[in-house]
């Protein structure tokens, strides 16, 4: 069974109820081939959730019948590997980027992930947060026009 971690900031309503989905009404199994998770009991919906290995950070790529969301990209060292990861899958479009909170190892990588996918949406629980890190998270929703909402 899938375990939420509660120490996020994230609402996990909210996105269930944008992607249609109860991720507590699933079991979930591994995929041998890429490392992701899918569903046992998903008939109507296709649904993987990616645990991006990036050490001791976080970052986790959900997928449910064609839209993409990345929650947290891992440490600024990471920016590549998840540059990498999206350019392997082709993911190029990112509807919803969400930074659960500012510290290097969730906000770093996801430079990497805005300077490869196009994102829709960006949710973060912080604006503003004195750190290279997150400012350079800033700048990459900037060069993209993205409108921030926020978690709190």
């Amino acid at each position: 069974m899938l375990e939420v971690k509660t120490e996020y900031v994230i609402d996990i309503e909210d996105v269930e109820k944008e992607f249609k989905i109860h991720m507590s009404d699933y079991e979930f199994t591994q995929m041998a081939e890429n490392g992701s998770y899918v569903p046992l009991n998903c008939d109507d919906a296709s649904l993987e959730v990616h645990f991006i290995d990036v050490g001791q950070a976080d970052s986790i790529l959900i997928q449910c019948d064609g839209e993409n969301l990345l929650l947290d990209g891992g440490n600024k060292a990471d920016s590549s590997l998840i540059y990498s990861y999206l350019k392997k899958y082709e993911i190029t479009n990112l509807k919803y980027v969400i930074n659960s909170h500012p510290h290097e190892d969730h906000v770093g990588g996801l430079s990497g992930a805005l300077n490869f996918a196009k994102a829709n949406q960006v949710f973060s629980s912080f604006s503003e947060y004195d750190s290279k890190a997150f400012n350079d998270f800033v700048k990459n929703t900037e060069k993209q026009n993205l409108f921030w909402e926020p978690l709190y």
